[in-house]
């Protein structure tokens, strides 16, 4: 009779236990999606260096969440630069290097064009708004990136709003 009654305990104990763990359904994508890995930090915009390790969580990026690395930063005030490699497990682009700038000489938005990853100009931003995932601002003097969100061309034009974090 011991052994059933402390099996009961036990038993009762596990049961209790279950019942109280659960997920927290008020946290953002980047915390559902980033939480078994590094933790980051979460912010609106981000300020890169080189180095760097960054997540962006957007409605366009499958899965949610794109992670990258910011390879380099080059460049002064007007003709920023900067190189990065995205991790997106599962898509055409895991792995591959990119680069925006604010001069005439590269694009500054980074989205979803023609289903595949990759820079653009604002023109190209502009049409395809609610798949641009950030954007490189000429107007800060570090190497800021945003969400389109903050142009107001690409704004007015739907774009979504991207939640970034850095990896602590």
């Amino acid at each position: 009779m011991k052994k059933i009654f402390n099996l009961a305990v036990i038993l009762a104990t596990l049961m209790g236990a279950a019942t109280f763990t659960s997920c927290d359904d008020d946290e953002d994508g980047i915390q559902k999606d980033l939480n078994n890995e590094r933790k980051y930090e979460k912010s609106n915009e981000l300020s890169v260096v080189e180095g760097g390790e960054y997540a962006a969580y957007n409605q366009s990026i499958d899965g949610g969440t794109l992670k990258f690395k910011v390879t380099k930063v080059s460049g002064a005030a007007g003709s920023k630069v900067v190189e990065f490699t995205v991790e997106l497990k599962g898509d055409e682009a895991n792995g591959k290097s990119f680069t925006i700038g604010d001069d005439a000489d590269h694009a500054s938005y980074f989205g979803r064009i023609d289903g595949k990853l990759q820079p653009c100009k604002q023109a190209v931003a502009k049409e395809n708004a609610a798949n641009i995932i950030f954007a490189l601002s000429s107007q800060a003097s570090d190497y800021l990136i945003t969400s389109a969100t903050v142009n107001n061309g690409v704004k007015e034009a739907g774009a979504t709003l991207t939640t970034f974090g850095t990896a602590k």
